[in-house]
């Protein structure tokens, strides 16, 4: 491949990526609006990042792949609502973990895993499965080969356990 096919092919998957990111942003901006919790998507996935166990800016910056910095805000306004604490680690002074307190799992509970109309999902079914488990494929590969790839992936795939986990049991509470 020359160099100025590769130059143009990131600056077109860049472009794709920011318009299926913006896409799902307006997507899940909306479903949490529709449920009053008065949480922004990001602060919505710290919630749900956070419901299992208690972890670090660090570790989320890590997880989330933000600098700590674009963190900061949404981690400050869910402390401030009383959603988040912050505790020290009694194994390492220095650690404070984040963790959801009684009123943080309510509200991120409130919210249900099912959205009433994903315009991600409605695509990849008018692609069928064959191009879904082949752009899955592409996209695994291309995040393996970028630099802590195989990290990232790790991270990723805990997230989709853990989403299909809690959507699992959330029907299990709704039957």
């Amino acid at each position: 491949m020359t160099e100025e096919t590769v130059k143009l092919s990131v600056r077109e998957i860049q472009t794709l990526f920011s318009v299926v990111h913006k896409t799902w942003m307006q997507t899940m901006g909306a479903h949490l609006a529709s449920h009053g919790c008065g949480l922004s998507p990001l602060q919505y996935g710290l919630l749900r990042t956070l419901s299992t166990k208690p972890l670090t800016l660090s570790d989320l910056s890590r997880k989330f792949n933000l600098d700590p910095s674009t963190l900061v805000p949404s981690v400050s306004a869910l402390v401030k609502r009383g959603l988040v604490k912050r505790e020290r680690d009694p194994n390492d002074r220095r650690r404070m973990p984040l963790q959801l307190t009684a009123a943080g799992r309510r509200a991120f509970t409130m919210v249900p895993f099912t959205l009433e109309h994903d315009p991600l999902a409605d695509g990849l079914r008018e692609m069928g499965e064959d191009k879904t488990r082949a752009l899955l494929g592409l996209l695994t590969e291309l995040v393996s080969r970028l630099p802590d790839g195989e990290s990232m992936l790790r991270d990723i795939r805990e997230r989709v356990e853990l989403h299909e986990r809690l959507a699992h049991e959330a029907t299990k509470t709704d039957d």
